[in-house]
Formats: C-alpha cells, sequence, structure tokens
C-alpha cells in the first residue's frame, strides 16, 4: 500500500514593504545637483542623508565633483540615501569640504567630517 502524504505546508506569505520602504530605493546614474544634499536623476529627487544643503558656488563644485560620473545611492533613513561616486560618500565629501552643514541627526561620521571643515575653515567655515 502507498504511505499516506500529507500535503505539503503553504509557503509563508512574504510581506509587503512598509509604504515608505516601497518608496526609497537604490538609485544609479549620473544626476544633476540641486543643491549640496539633493541630487536630481532625471526627475527622480535623492536627499542625501545627514546633510542641510547649499546652492550657488558649493553647488557648482559638488557638480564639478562629480563630473560626469555615475552616482549610485542607497537608502539610509527617512527618505534619504547615502550616495557614493568614485568610492567615496558623498555626503562625507560634501561636510569634509564645507559645502553644507551636517543635519542633527547625521551619523557620528559625517558630524566628524563637518567639524573638520570648520576646524580647517574651509568652504562655508571660511572665515569664521
Amino acid at each position: 500500500p502507498a504511505p499516506d502524504l500529507a500535503p505539503a505546508p503553504a509557503p509563508a506569505p512574504v510581506p509587503a514593504p512598509a509604504p515608505e520602504a516601497a518608496t526609497v530605493q537604490t538609485v544609479i546614474g549620473t544626476p544633476t545637483v540641486i543643491d549640496t544634499s539633493t541630487l536630481d536623476f532625471d526627475g527622480r529627487r535623492v536627499r542625501l542623508a545627514g546633510v542641510v544643503g547649499e546652492g550657488g558656488r558649493f553647488a557648482s563644485d559638488m557638480n564639478s565633483y562629480i563630473g560626469g560620473r555615475e552616482v549610485a545611492c542607497v537608502p539610509f533613513a527617512d527618505a534619504a540615501h547615502r550616495c557614493e561616486v568614485g568610492g567615496y560618500d558623498l555626503s562625507e565629501v560634501v561636510l569634509f569640504n564645507g559645502g553644507a552643514r551636517a543635519t542633527g541627526d547625521a551619523p557620528d561620521d559625517l558630524k566628524a567630517a563637518e567639524s573638520r571643515a570648520r576646524q580647517e575653515r574651509v568652504g562655508l567655515w571660511a572665515g569664521h
């Protein structure tokens, strides 16, 4: 006689992503700099984590730094991204060079980059 086979259990349902997670995605491309905390990838805006952006010459300098290279941005927190270009974290680069201020909730590495710019009196901190 054939053994009794129990039906296989149904696979567990895959939970739907949280609404916030569904809208925050990895973005890769060559952006246009809106300000030193905002990049535009063909109409898709990406905000850099931990950065309060500046416009004007600081945005222009950041655009020159990117120089048409590909930027990869991964979700971080609060719909913001950590973006990398040429092996460097863009949030850290802009803060290190005094092109922006760190947000109050910025990670320690970004606060340290701003602190270094203040100490060296570069960018926003020149003349302070």
